[in-house]
């Protein structure tokens, strides 16, 4: 048509109309790794320059998860930062995201992550701080082996008393007489409804035999209601 001859820009060679043009991704920034996003972070962080740059170290010395690769000691040896520095630069590095980052181990990387959430004093909290430790080391076997002892020393095969209990056997003992009280598949006893398997923990607890702070845990978080469920 006229105005189509009219707006034509003119002539465009072959070699013209071939020509790519620059993908929209190339603008696109690059992904940040887990030290990018550390370190974006420390930029802005209101610390001292030495401590900065303590905390720089540390980054440095995390592997792919975000776990630290080298102690505090190893690295006050290899630089010119003194261990206190580290130490407050490690807590620097703990209060970036994500939660749990510069741990140096998992039980460490749980507990950071539990206490960025404000759950200090919750049965998980607890589990995590003093169960962690025994599952590590498998003591799986030496837990599970005193679960009939009782704090008054009336239980078996020992007959030990409340200090020689770990407080995981502790747990595991109210849990399996729960769990001993209710069960529906034993043909040599009849269940009892869990009102009455709690109010029986309940006057152990008294008397003494098990403990009465874990108790209170395992019935205000509802636990029981995990073995109810077959949980």
């Amino acid at each position: 048509s006229f105005f189509d001859e009219y707006l034509d820009p003119g002539y465009k060679s072959p070699a013209a109309e071939s020509v790519e043009k620059p993908s929209f991704e190339m603008f696109l920034s690059a992904p940040l790794t887990l030290v990018d996003h550390l370190r974006s972070q420390l930029s802005v962080s209101l610390i001292s320059d030495e401590i900065r740059e303590a905390a720089e170290m540390i980054i440095g010395n995390l592997d792919e998860d975000g776990y630290l690769t080298a102690s505090l000691d190893e690295m006050a040896a290899m630089g010119d930062q003194t261990r206190e520095q580290l130490d407050e630069a490690l807590k620097a590095v703990h209060s970036l995201e994500p939660a749990g980052v510069g741990a140096r181990d998992l039980r460490e990387c749980l507990m950071l992550q539990l206490d960025r959430s404000g759950q200090q004093g919750t049965l998980e909290y607890r589990i995590v701080n003093e169960f962690m430790d025994a599952l590590g080391k498998r003591r799986i076997p030496e837990i599970a082996y005193g679960h009939h002892e009782k704090l008054n020393g009336s239980g078996y095969p020992r007959r030990v008393t409340g200090p020689e209990i770990p407080v995981q056997t502790r747990m595991m003992t109210i849990a399996d007489i729960f769990d001993a009280l209710t069960a529906t598949d034993r043909p040599y006893k009849r269940a009892v409804p869990a009102e009455r398997a709690l109010d029986i923990l309940t006057t152990e607890a008294k008397e003494g035999m098990i403990d009465p702070n874990l108790l209170r845990t395992f019935i205000e978080a509802r636990i029981y209601l995990a073995l109810l469920n077959g949980g």
